[in-house]
């Protein structure tokens, strides 16, 4: 009987002992890598600025006393910001959704044309003078390749696919060429539309770590926001509108900030 109760003491010290033995690196590792994070998994929240210039090409007339466009002009300069949220799931891809507003933009179209008598009492040429105002934002989600030069410094390249709403208005001039000792006659105008189209983007930058948290970053976007088309003016015959496709490029600075 004592020698029964001998072996089951020696067994159990050696199976109590080893729990308060110094633990190997190996059992360390195994302990601690599931509290490890990875610092490249994160979320972010960005705000960007800049300026750009627009461009609206594949301009139509739709006004069947108009038989020319004799020229067009662009205010082709603009201001803009934004706000994006974004996550990182291990570099080199990011995705953030972005919210963009810029400043008015205009086009001013000068066409010629003709109005017989029956449509205008009298048969008369014109020259009209027409000035479209462009108001745009865009929601895009976007995505980012990143491709680091050091621990500082990375560059950037990336796409974007989604919606940019393009809200237009504008007012009209003409002069008669019967008459023109009447000068500058007031026209009609276009009523406020607005309509949303499919836009896309491609972009490319370079981004300066500041710290863990904060990123600067810098870059170039090309924006298509796909086209706008007036409303139907307020003149007699209500069936005059323009259209063109709306584009962009956008240089913009801008600060994220990990969380």
């Amino acid at each position: 009987m004592i020698r029964q109760v001998k072996w089951a003491g020696v067994i159990a010290v050696a199976l109590i002992i080893p729990n308060f033995a110094p633990a190997s690196a190996a059992d360390l590792a195994y302990v601690k890598s599931p509290a490890s994070t990875d610092a490249n998994n994160f979320f972010y929240a960005a705000i960007r600025g800049g300026g750009g210039w627009s461009d609206m090409t594949n301009l139509e007339a739709i006004n069947p006393r108009v038989t020319g466009i004799v020229s067009t002009g662009d205010q082709s300069s603009f201001g803009f910001g934004s706000f994006a949220l974004g996550t990182s799931k291990g570099l080199p891809l990011r995705l953030e959704l972005e919210a963009t507003i810029r400043n008015t933009t205009s086009q001013e179209i000068n066409t010629v044309g003709a109005c017989t008598a029956a449509q205008c009492g009298a048969s008369i040429n014109f020259n009209g003078f027409n000035s479209i105002s462009i108001d745009s934002k865009r929601l895009m989600l976007n995505a980012y390749y990143d491709v680091p030069i050091n621990s500082t410094f990375s560059v950037f390249g990336g796409a974007g696919l989604g919606v940019a709403n393009l809200k237009t208005s504008g007012n009209q001039h003409y002069t008669v060429v019967q008459n023109p000792g009447a000068g500058l006659l007031v026209g009609s105008i276009w009523p406020q539309r607005s309509e949303n189209n499919l836009a896309g983007s491609v972009t490319g930058g370079v981004s300066a770590n500041i710290n863990s948290v904060l990123v600067l970053e810098t870059g170039v976007r090309y924006v298509d926001m796909g086209r706008y088309r007036t409303g139907l003016n307020t003149n007699l015959f209500s069936d005059e509108s323009f259209s063109a496709r709306v584009r962009a490029v956008e240089g913009f600075g801008g600060l994220r900030l990990r969380f």
